[in-house]
């Protein structure tokens, strides 16, 4: 602290007048039960949402398919593919990579005409 704070901390603070704190007390009573009633008139409601929310949360998970039906569509299948079919795969790919270029040339469309 520098010389200027310390001579404000000795300086002794006056008491505020007694009447003011059982006045401001008062008004602050009286004021809130009001004040916490239309703040949050929609806090029950919204409780009860929160819990509607869950219970068909837990009504969605529960009446499902079961366990198992769920995950064996997600399982790939058990067999490995074989060397041709693989190949299969491979020749199909590349033929649909090509189909654009193979219609213009297969049909051989007249723009004019259109």
């Amino acid at each position: 602290m520098n010389d200027f704070e310390k001579r404000l901390a000795e300086i002794p603070l006056n008491p505020a007048p007694a009447g003011w704190r059982e006045a401001i007390l008062a008004a602050a009573e009286k004021e809130t039960p009001r004040a916490r009633a239309t703040i949050f008139p929609w806090r029950p409601v919204a409780w009860g949402a929160l819990a509607a929310c869950w219970v068909l949360i837990g009504f969605f998970n529960f009446s499902g398919p079961g366990r198992g039906e769920i995950h064996s569509l997600a399982i790939a299948p058990g067999r490995t593919p074989t060397a041709p079919q693989m190949a299969e795969y491979f020749e199909r790919h590349r033929l649909l990579l090509r189909w654009p270029a193979a219609t213009e040339t297969i049909f051989q469309i007249d723009r004019s005409k259109i």
